[in-house]
């Protein structure tokens, strides 16, 4: 090889470089500013399928996938049947290639809270344990990990959403 055919590849790789370092700061970019306009519009979303039932607890996304901050912090007050998976017919909408259409349910049944992976195919973990196509309890502050999701869930009510419901009720 000579002198100019390395000087040319030398040249040719710097420019490699610096296209690849300018492709990689644009994405870095872009992910940090879709993060800041999409903001986070609500801090509790309500989650009343049917107007009778009452809450029974609180899911709160703890982690998600890496580079998705559009869960994390989000809290979804529990009442009726809950969905959770990556389908917009869900209640809650998780945006990860792992997690199936409908993947999980949650429910209350005589006071306990019951959490359901619904497809047999992939599994969801309560604090660290396995479970596919099975039916665990759930109870205050269980880790639940659904894909790359991290979910605790609470059965306390924060004092606002008692409030309002009361104020709703006293309405009719």
């Amino acid at each position: 090889m000579s002198q100019t055919d390395f000087e040319i590849l030398s040249y040719m790789a710097k420019y490699v470089f610096i296209a690849f370092f300018v492709f990689v700061s644009a994405s870095m970019v872009y992910y940090i500013v879709r993060d800041y306009l999409m903001g986070k519009q609500e801090d509790i979303y309500l989650i009343m399928k049917n107007e009778q039932s009452e809450a029974y607890g609180i899911l709160t996304c703890k982690a998600g996938p890496p580079l998705i901050k559009d869960c994390v912090g989000d809290e979804y007050l529990m009442s009726g049947k809950i969905i959770i998976g990556s389908s917009q017919e869900c209640d809650v909408i998780l945006n990860d290639d792992s997690v199936k259409k409908e993947n999980v349910l949650i429910y209350e049944n005589d006071d306990a809270v019951f959490i359901e992976e619904i497809t047999s195919t992939e599994k969801i973990f309560v604090n660290g344990i396995g479970y596919s196509g099975q039916v665990t309890e759930i109870d205050e502050g269980d880790l639940i990990e659904i894909g790359k999701y991290k979910f605790v869930f609470s059965k306390q009510i924060p004092e606002e959403i008692n409030d309002q419901k009361d104020g709703d009720e006293a309405h009719e």
